[in-house]
């Protein structure tokens, strides 16, 4: 660990150099250069250098951001590092039909209890199971229920939306990770005003780039890290694979869930 910098002792030295005419003005100056830049930097935080470096080994992640720009397969990319990490890989409610897009290291389960430990789980179209227009307690046991399994079974669990509006606040609140793919302006002015600045933040960083659909804006609420990321497709990706979910009943999720809760108030009671 470096040592801590005394500025004040900089200043002090600076000061005295200001009276010694042995020292030119032009090696003040220079002095006087080092101290700022070391000023910044030691209030800069640390700079985001790729996609492993920055992903934590437990918790969960949110990926947001406009319709058809990337979400999906930034997540498969980073399902393929941790698979490439030795972690095992799951996918929480995908349809059964659209399951043999997905790679053969890729498992799938309805019930995230069934997850071991030390895995990797992607939540893909995150509001149809934790819409923030469900029932806010049925919601609430169940990422009450991921978060805490998360830490206590070192998972990592990313959430894939179009925005934290559609989503309980719970997913956003305890996430180590939000990461944003080309907001649109319409994001902007409807997301939660809690996100607002991170989201125009986000969009003025990503559409700054030539190629503004090959960057994502990663923001690290743990270490205080923000900055842009380069993403590429993950080995096998597909456009059946990128619409795997328009396969999903929409209806039988729904019957589904609210079996659910219905057991959990029978059980309760």
């Amino acid at each position: 660990m470096a040592n801590k910098i005394d500025f004040a002792h900089a200043e002090r030295v600076l000061g005295v150099m200001a009276v010694d005419k042995q020292i030119t003005l032009e090696k003040r100056k220079a002095v006087r250069l080092v101290i700022d830049f070391l000023k910044t930097s030691n209030n800069r935080p640390a700079q985001l250098r790729n996609w492993r470096s920055v992903l934590p080994r437990v918790g969960t992640a949110v990926i947001l951001g406009y319709l058809g720009k990337g979400k999906s397969a930034l997540a498969w990319y980073i399902a393929e590092i941790a698979h490439g990490q030795g972690r095992p890989v799951y996918v929480l409610g995908m349809p059964k039909r659209t399951q043999k897009y997905t790679p053969k290291w890729a498992k799938h389960v309805k019930d995230f209890r069934k997850i071991p430990k030390g895995a990797f789980l992607i939540v893909d179209e995150a509001a149809l199971r934790f819409g923030s227009r469900r029932s806010q307690s049925d919601n609430n046991i169940e990422l009450g229920g991921l978060n805490a399994l998360a830490r206590q079974r070192d998972q990592l669990i990313v959430f894939v939306a179009h925005t934290s509006r559609m989503m309980e606040i719970e997913a956003v609140l305890d996430c180590k990770l939000i990461i944003y793919r080309k907001p649109s302006m319409a994001h902007i002015m409807f997301e939660r005003r809690e996100l607002a600045p991170w989201t125009q933040e986000a969009r003025d960083a990503i559409m700054s780039q030539k190629n503004p659909l090959k960057w994502a804006y990663v923001i690290d609420l743990e270490d205080g890290r923000k900055g842009l990321l380069k993403c590429q497709l993950p080995e096998g990706w597909s456009e059946d694979l990128s619409k795997a979910w328009a396969e999903l009943d929409v209806e039988e999720l729904m019957a589904a869930m609210k079996n659910k809760a219905k057991e959990r108030k029978t059980n309760e009671s």
